[in-house]
């Protein structure tokens, strides 16, 4: 070969093998020192290249400057071995550095590194410092290290190829995959484990479990045979059926693999999924099919320009464009849209289309155009701008539907729409079908549905009528309209529906079937007319002559006034109604309603005025009063807190009024929620008033012919014979698990009264008695007068001795209030006793007796009422062992004194204290004052206890004022004290033994005192002589006197609790009143007035407000003990200014 090819041969080679750029470095080290080893030479070294550029792969013996000088001084070019023997004596290398240096390289031997086709790449040299022979073995040896060199670039050449090739054929993005002659898989690139969702792994297994292929058609799969069997090329689409259940389309291009010898060993595979393509292409021919057969017709234009003379051109359009138009497909391409436009064409619409079309975004307008033979048309044109698969907008595509027949149907229905939508009468349009359950949707209603059941449209719509039913509709008549509407069959019935809010009402129903045009029925339209009224109407109609025919039966007028409530509460469902019956200025419950008891006791005998709740203003206005919400209504606001406590929300009330308009009562009824009446409901609650208005006067006619002959002419009570018939149907009648209770009232010293002040003023209070126990015990009891000053009550509905024991109380209550007698003041109390039936007595006799002993003994205790029991026929046990104990309490120190601070109203701070005996007896406990106090009087021991009392005071007061110099110490004094003839040394002396100034020492005596004006007068000034002051204790209940209150020196008057329990409840009431008046008086007389029994805050409040100039109660203290007050006072005044501890 001629020395350049040759040269470029060697390039060639060195090329192929990458030589100079990437070798296997450690097979030539190791080849190095094999040879270095087995030839026992210092040196050895292997080099690649030619003459210009060489690279060392190994070297041994020298460094890198002496092996580039070594084999640049002996490079060769033979493809045989070099032997040097003794480079000293060799002329080419006698003169070299390395020779004489200090390498001193004397013996060299190099073998060629070849390939297979004789090319040399390089050189495998050893090197000796000493001369010597190389047999034709060693010779031998170093050619086949060469060769191993060779071998060593060969495999380093190869696998670098299929790097490369493995790399190309990764990143090609079709899936490759290759199989053997046996049809398993060989080789898969990414792209095919992506495509078969499938790892390397599964190269080695059989193609069939990688897809099992499909050929389209027949032709295929034998043209793909006939190629595998003569090892050609094939190409073509194939489904392939995946494990997983999908399928491919994929385009495939099968290689053949064939050996030297031309047999098949195996196929490449080029495989692309085609499948999204051919579903697209596919998708383009369906929507192409669409178009061109759509009913709507379709232009399509480019995108730009759009500000040309006429804008875009069309450049497709399909039939129907040209059906709507009568133009032909010829007429239209190359043309713009707006050639269709004309005079009526809407401009402003035509702007819209304009601003779409600069903005990129679809609209929807109305147009009128004009089809080739002028005629005018309205479409509804969409355009919408389409884009290629960059997202590049290049086209408009516009698509028009003829709407003018649509239009002038529209505007038919609109006209038929605006009648039913002004109709008065609610409109129901359905479905036709189902009939039974859940019914036919709702479909359409009109705006008077809405007005007529709250129900909006769109909560009714897709709904059934039946929503609209509920629990009072009638089964029946809901069965005759299914029945009509099976049939088709037109229904026309009375039906009661609920509104949205569930208020119950009337409607006149009819109901329709409507057809098609085949004949075919398909909805059905109803028509509802409200005829609550007329329905109401005859219901008011047959309810008043049920009740007008219980008047003529000559029912019970409790009986009639309760069927009349329960008609009312039936029409207004969810609310309860009450009647009120006047009697004078105030309002009383006619007949048990259902609201609860406790309100129906507290408003029971209502003051007629304004202010005064509903009922209250109803009957002082003589109109019908609403209140929508007793949260807020100022005629509510003494009473408010009563009603919201029983959840009373509501109350409209209309006066009863007789034929010449005088106010008999009134008729309400209460919700539990805040509400305004409906004008129906309100008509419906006058009506019925106006009904009770005719039977109370009815009755009323009655009642004056009874009147005569069963009621107390005097008092208007029952006599004694109502009232042993009365008793006599209460026992029969008795339920058994409840008592009947008969009480006996006697008013205490009647005959004073009627003594001091003539029998007409006793006849006057005994008037005034009656009407007070009337008020107090309202319907919980029957009152008669039995004679003199006795009064019987009759209970029948007792269960238990504490609901008695509220009765007795509230019947006792008459008293606590004054009675204004031919312009005299005067305090009475009465005395009540009760007997029970059947605990104590079967007869009505034996009742009356045994209530009159309980009676007795309640008069002689001063116990204000007594329950009837056997051991009150001996009376006298007790009260003797009680006087026995009683003798010896003093020197046993069984009697002890506690004290309850007085208070200044407006500050709080104390400015007295009260001294209040006590005794705890060893033999019966701690014994009530009022129990033993009485003892002491009847057997005088009142008078040596007194003095004990006064004298244990004063020392407590001296000592308190040490530490409270300005507070005063009260003491009470009984009528015998005061009468004993050494009242005044004794009170001196007391005073100076305990060294209490005067002026702090406040006497309290009663009223009783005070009636013996001449007997006491005389010690009354010579108390007054020593510095004492003295105070009116239970100023009012008893025979109070203003003209004594004037010219007794008095400091202080003390009213009793008894004013001022309630007065706060009812600042109108006379309890009020009695308090302003009495602190009126006081500021007039320049005399102290002190509040006894303040327990609230209320009370306080309202007698702080009312004048009063001192308080008194366990608002602010009970009694406590003398070595206990002095925490008390402090807690009252914390910042008071104490001296040394009284407790020390």
């Amino acid at each position: 070969m001629p020395t350049g090819l040759k040269e470029q041969s060697h390039q060639r080679e060195l090329s192929l093998y990458h030589i100079l750029d990437a070798l296997p470095e450690e097979a030539f080290d190791r080849i190095a020192r094999l040879a270095a080893q087995h030839y026992r030479t210092p040196i050895a070294l292997i080099s690649l290249g030619d003459r210009d550029r060489r690279k060392l792969t190994a070297c041994l013996g020298l460094d890198a400057h002496q092996a580039d000088r070594f084999l640049g001084a002996r490079s060769f070019d033979g493809a045989d071995l070099l032997v040097v023997p003794d480079a000293a004596r060799d002329a080419r290398f006698a003169a070299d550095d390395l020779t004489v240096g200090d390498a001193h390289v004397r013996f060299y031997a190099a073998a060629p590194v070849t390939t297979l086709q004789g090319d040399v790449l390089g050189m495998l040299c050893i090197a000796d410092t000493e001369p010597r022979p190389f047999g034709e073995d060693e010779a031998a040896f170093l050619r086949e290290l060469a060769v191993i060199a060779a071998q060593a670039l060969e495999l380093h050449a190869s696998t670098t190829w299929r790097m490369y090739e493995r790399a190309m054929l990764e990143s090609v993005t079709d899936a490759i995959v290759g199989v053997d002659a046996a049809f398993d898989v060989s080789y898969l690139n990414e792209a095919a484990c992506r495509l078969y969702d499938v790892t390397p792994g599964h190269v080695g297994r059989p193609l069939a479990e990688l897809f099992r292929a499909a050929f389209p058609c027949d032709d295929d799969e034998r043209t793909y045979r006939e190629a595998i069997r003569e090892r050609r090329a094939w190409s073509g689409e194939v489904h392939h059926h995946l494990p997983s259940g999908r399928t491919l389309l994929v385009s495939l291009l099968l290689n053949p693999l064939v050996d030297a010898t031309g047999e098949r060993v195996g196929i490449l595979a080029f495989i692309r999924d085609i499948t999204r393509q051919r579903a697209e292409e596919e998708r383009l021919k369906l929507l192409e099919s669409v178009t061109v057969n759509a009913n709507d017709a379709v232009l399509i234009t480019p995108a730009r320009p759009i500000d040309a003379p006429n804008g875009p051109e069309i450049i497709y359009a399909n039939d129907a464009f040209c059906r709507m138009t009568g133009y032909t497909l010829e007429e239209v391409i190359g043309r713009t849209p707006r050639f269709l436009q004309g005079p009526k064409t809407d401009r402003e619409q035509l702007g819209k289309i304009r601003h779409a079309l600069e903005t990129w975004t679809t609209v929807t307008v109305e147009l009128v155009n004009y089809r080739k033979d002028g005629s005018e048309f309205v479409v509804e044109f969409s355009v919408v701008p389409a884009g290629n698969k960059d997202g590049w907008y290049t086209h408009w595509i516009s698509i028009q539907r003829d709407v003018t027949e649509r239009r002038r149907q529209e505007e038919r229905l609109r006209l038929l729409e605006s009648v039913v939508v002004h109709a008065s009468d609610a409109i129901i349009i359905s479905e036709a079908e189902p009939v039974d359950a859940p019914g036919p949707r709702v479909l359409y209603v009109n705006d008077a549905y809405t007005r007529m059941t709250g129900y909006e449209p769109h909560e009714i719509i897709g709904q059934s009528p039946r929503i609209m039913q509920g629990e009072g509709t009638d089964r029946a008549t809901l069965d005759r309209i299914r029945a009509n509407l099976k049939a088709w069959r037109p229904v026309n019935e009375t039906v009661l529906n609920y509104t949205k809010e569930g208020r119950p009402f009337w409607v006149s129903l009819a109901i329709t079937p409507v057809a098609n045009e085949a004949g075919w029925y398909t909805h059905w339209v109803s028509v509802q007319r409200d005829v609550t009224k007329e329905k109401r109407q005859l219901e008011l109609e047959r309810d008043r002559r049920a009740v007008l025919e219980l008047v003529t039966a000559g029912a019970p007028l409790p009986q009639v006034l309760t069927a009349t409530l329960q008609l009312l509460e039936h029409q207004l469902e969810g609310m309860t109604a009450s009647i009120l019956l006047r009697q004078d200025d105030h309002l009383y419950e006619g007949v048990r309603s259902a609201l609860p008891l406790e309100y129906r006791e507290a408003v029971n005998g209502f003051l007629i005025g304004p202010g005064m709740g509903t009922c209250g203003g109803a009957a002082f206005e003589r109109r019908t009063i609403v209140t929508a919400d007793i949260l807020t209504d100022e005629r509510w606001i003494r009473h408010r807190h009563l009603a919201l406590r029983h959840g009373l929300r509501a109350c409209w009330s209309t006066p009863i009024l007789s034929k010449n308009h005088t106010v008999l009562g009134t008729f309400g009824v209460y919700a539990y929620e805040p509400r305004a009446p409906t004008a129906d409901e309100l008509a419906l609650l006058e009506d019925k008033a106006r009904l009770v208005a005719v039977i109370l006067e009815r009755y009323q006619a009655l009642d004056d012919m009874q009147r005569l002959a069963l009621y107390d002419p005097l008092t208007g009570l029952a006599n004694r014979t109502l009232f042993h018939e009365q008793l006599r149907n209460a026992l029969a009648l008795r339920d058994p698990a409840v008592f009947v209770g008969v009480g006996l009232l006697d008013v205490d010293r009647f005959k004073l009264v009627n003594d001091t002040l003539g029998h007409g003023a006793g006849d006057e209070l005994l008037c005034m008695i009656a009407r007070r126990l009337a008020h107090n015990l309202s319907r919980r009891a029957s009152i008669a007068r039995m004679g003199g000053d006795e009064f019987t009550l009759l209970l029948e509905h007792v269960t238990s001795e504490g609901e008695l024991e509220q009765l007795a109380q509230r019947a006792l209550d008459v008293f606590r209030a004054p009675f204004l007698v031919s312009g005299q003041e005067l305090f009475v109390q009465g005395s009540l006793g009760f007997a029970l039936h059947p605990k104590d007595a079967s007869e009505p006799q034996d009742l009356l007796r045994l209530a009159d002993v309980a009676m007795y003994h309640a008069k002689r205790k001063h116990l204000g009422w007594a329950l009837y029991t056997p051991d009150i026929k001996t009376p006298n046990t007790r009260a003797i062992q009680l006087e026995a104990a009683l003798n010896r309490a003093l020197e046993r120190h069984e009697l002890t004194l506690h004290y309850q601070p007085l208070v200044h109203a407006h500050e709080e701070d104390p400015c007295a204290v009260e001294a209040l005996l006590r005794w705890n007896s060893p033999e019966f406990g701690n014994v009530s004052p009022a129990e033993f106090i009485p003892i002491a009087e009847d057997s005088g021991l009142i008078v040596p206890i007194g003095e004990w009392v006064l004298r244990q005071a004063c020392r407590d007061g001296a000592e308190l004022r040490r530490h409270w110099p300005d507070l005063k110490i009260a003491v009470n004094l009984s009528f015998k004290q005061f009468s004993h003839a050494n009242l005044v040394s004794v009170t001196h002396e007391i005073l100076q033994g305990t060294t209490l100034p005067p002026d702090a020492l406040t006497l309290e005596i009663t009223e009783s005192v005070v009636m013996e004006y001449d007997e006491v007068m005389p010690k009354i000034e010579a108390l007054r002589a020593l510095g004492v002051s003295l105070a009116i204790d239970d100023f009012g209940v008893g025979y109070s006197s203003l003209s004594y209150l004037k010219r007794l020196p008095v400091q202080a008057v003390k009213l009793d609790r008894s004013f001022i329990v309630n007065a706060h409840v009812d600042p109108e009431g006379v309890d009020a009143h009695l308090v302003r008046a009495m602190a009126l008086l006081a500021r007039g007389m320049k005399i102290g007035l002190v509040a006894e029994g303040v327990e609230t805050r209320a009370q306080a409040a309202f007698l702080r407000a009312a004048g009063v100039q001192s308080l008194q109660g366990w608002l602010y203290s009970r009694a406590v003990a003398f070595e206990d007050l002095l925490d008390v006072l402090t807690r009252l005044r914390p910042r008071a200014t104490l001296g040394p501890d009284l407790r020390a």
